[in-house]
């Protein structure tokens, strides 16, 4: 907790020096405290007699920023310090192989159609529910991958942007595999694409990376959206799915979805999710489905509701509200 203070001290002063120069450098930046709070029943049907209970899902506090310091030079960071589980946060500290309080904080140059970037960021996944943050998502209603895989990695990449439709990355990034960033010696490569056009979108990946035990692991992503009217349609692809035991394991995670927005309040979506592993003598499927229901009453505000159901006959629901409160400098 100590380092996460001192974290949240040193971008507080630094920003306020920023901002004091920022007639002559250019600086600006928006800043966020964003709280999710949700309770989550759920029933096994399959229990003996039938099991339920309820937690407290996805509650988190999370504090991001992002913006320019100079002209060329940008900034992104998103920490977590606070969650159901606190305690993993900070034991987990700058590990690679699972997740802790600092999701990501990178800078960014930017000279001609031409930027590199470095630091903790998800550098290989070209999905849009990995393009999501965090408080935007229900674990129930992703992919294996999302849930699981300790996407934020320590890295660095070039992209070009020849046009604000087209855009192509090269990443190196510290493995998932290995315990501790840089020490455990594994690493990762990806290359990423992504096209826009008059209500289509598309994200193409592929990545590997090493395993420790002296393989690679290879795995493609791709993610397309199109938006009709009010519809809006995404399907995301992996071709492996997140085991676990903690790795890929061979066959596909599926993320579907259909969403309905009705106006600025309201907010309909479906979902279906399939994750199929590689398992003797047949592959393991795991299914979900279900929908959810947005309300924004006033700016900043979102209340949801979501409910599901698996092919174990778990079924889900959540209930909760997540507020967003946003200042500028």
């Amino acid at each position: 907790m100590k380092r996460l203070i001192l974290v949240l001290v040193a971008l507080s002063l630094s920003s306020l020096a920023l901002a004091q120069g920022s007639e002559k450098d250019g600086f600006s930046a928006d800043f966020s405290v964003v709280s999710r709070l949700e309770a989550n029943p759920w029933i096994d049907f399959n229990g003996s007699p039938t099991q339920s209970g309820i937690d407290m899902g996805s509650s988190s506090l999370y504090f991001l920023g992002d913006g320019q310091i100079t002209k060329n030079l940008s900034f992104s960071f998103m920490l977590n310090p606070l969650t159901t589980d606190p305690a993993t946060l900070y034991q987990n500290t700058f590990r690679s192989d699972d997740f802790d309080w600092l999701n990501w904080a990178s800078l960014t140059y930017s000279f001609g159609d031409f930027s590199v970037t470095a630091g903790k960021s998800y550098w290989f996944c070209a999905t849009f529910e990995e393009d999501d943050y965090d408080f935007d998502r229900y674990s129930f209603l992703s992919t294996s991958v999302w849930n699981g895989y300790p996407m934020y990695q320590w890295g660095a990449g070039l992209s070009w942007a020849p046009s604000d439709a087209f855009s192509i990355s090269a990443n190196a990034f510290t493995s998932p595999y290995g315990d501790y960033f840089f020490k455990s010696g594994l690493f990762g490569f990806a290359g990423i694409a992504s096209c826009e056009m008059k209500g289509l979108s598309a994200l193409v990946g592929f990545a590997t990376m090493q395993d420790g035990v002296g393989g690679w692991v290879p795995v493609a992503t791709c993610g397309l959206k199109a938006e009709v009217g009010k519809f809006t349609l995404v399907n995301d692809i992996y071709s492996q799915a997140w085991s676990e035991l903690g790795g890929f394991m061979n066959y596909v995670s599926d993320g579907m979805s259909i969403s309905y927005r009705h106006n600025d309040q309201w907010n309909f979506s479906a979902h279906f999710i399939i994750d199929v592993y590689e398992s003797i003598p047949d592959p393991i499927q795991n299914y979900r489905a279900g929908a959810v229901c947005e309300y924004s009453p006033i700016e900043g505000l979102r209340l949801h509701a979501m409910a599901g159901l698996d092919n174990n006959q778990t079924a889900a629901f959540s209930i909760g509200a997540t507020y967003n409160f946003s200042f500028s400098l």
